[in-house]
């Protein structure tokens, strides 16, 4: 057993200076050969500006060590470098990543190296998280069935969460309550959708790719967001994947419905859990069918907790892939 300072040495032997990762998911750690029972959410590094800045979560020295080993091999494996002189870089499936989200904002894309695409999908994070918890995922989706697509993960912007004690986060909009009486912050709700709209127009519409062709979706806020943009969207889209989200500005329907809305087929996922309980996802789900005749599917994963699992990636990589094969 080590003292407890040598889980610095460690992580400090690692040299991520250089390079970024928030969260290791679930898949990735399967991919790698680690059990099911790992525990993903223990990892977090920051790579700050003026060095290298780790921050560990974990019980105990021969987890910290696992963990060393864990980090190393995706490192080796799947890290793209983060440095202003690398602005590019070839990785997870030939892809090629770049940092921002191509319209002059914060994030990522994943495009295929040979720079040709033929479909998009925009997948927005949660709330508090950034894009790297999911380029891993995005890969797999491209490797699978979406080999012609571009991914834009964009990075929301830090603001203060009102529901969180004033908490700096990355969000789409501000949150002031979690009940269905909250008053909802309307104009970054509007300001966020006014910037997704802007990617979904500069790398898609003007680059020659047709709207039915463009896929969006989101995690609880991302979401959220995901659904307001496809419901007020001037195009008929491939389609929008909600996982633990729901309907933002409820009361606006139908007035601010979009004729084409009707035409873009909804997936939901509504999952079990204490931050956003299945009762939202439930009555977005009646609200959009019952109330605007909206093709929406709806699936449940019970027992799983404010997250997403392999089985729903799954499904939502597949709703994707068959929303776009549908347009071609």
């Amino acid at each position: 057993m080590w003292k407890d300072n040598s889980k610095f040495a460690l992580l400090n032997s690692l040299d991520l200076s250089d390079y970024r990762v928030e969260h290791v998911a679930q898949p990735t750690l399967s991919m790698l050969g680690f059990g099911s029972k790992t525990p993903g959410s223990m990892v977090l590094i920051e790579a700050g500006q003026a060095g290298q800045e780790i921050i560990f979560r974990g019980k105990s020295n021969h987890e910290v060590a696992m963990w060393v080993d864990v980090i190393r091999e995706i490192k080796r494996r799947y890290l793209y470098p983060l440095s202003k002189h690398v602005p590019s870089h070839t990785g997870l499936g030939g892809l090629v990543f770049h940092q921002g989200d191509g319209s002059g904002g914060n994030g990522l894309t994943l495009s295929p190296a040979s720079g040709n695409y033929s479909s998009v999908f925009v997948w927005l994070h949660g709330l508090g998280d950034t894009p790297f918890s999911w380029y891993g995922t995005m890969a797999q989706f491209a490797i699978r069935s979406m080999p012609d697509t571009r991914f834009v993960l964009p990075l929301a912007p830090t603001r203060k969460i009102t529901v969180y004690h004033g908490t700096q986060m990355h969000a789409w909009y501000d949150i002031f309550g979690l009940d269905d009486k909250s008053v909802q912050d309307r104009t970054r709700i509007e300001e966020s959708t006014e910037r997704i709209n802007t990617i979904i127009n500069e790398q898609a519409l003007s680059a020659g790719v047709k709207p039915c062709r463009v896929a969006i979706g989101g995690f609880s806020l991302g979401g959220a967001l995901a659904l307001h943009v496809v419901l007020r969207s001037k195009h008929k889209l491939a389609g929008c994947a909600v996982a633990s989200g729901w309907l933002p500005l409820e009361m606006d329907y139908p007035e601010k419905l979009s004729a084409e809305a009707c035409k873009t087929p909804i997936c939901m996922y509504g999952l079990s859990d204490r931050r956003v309980p299945v009762g939202f996802a439930r009555r977005t789900h009646s609200r959009l069918s019952a109330d605007l005749k909206l093709a929406v599917a709806f699936h449940t994963y019970d027992g799983l907790g404010h997250s997403t699992c392999a089985s729903e990636m799954v499904r939502i990589g597949q709703f994707v892939t068959a929303a776009m094969c549908r347009s071609r």
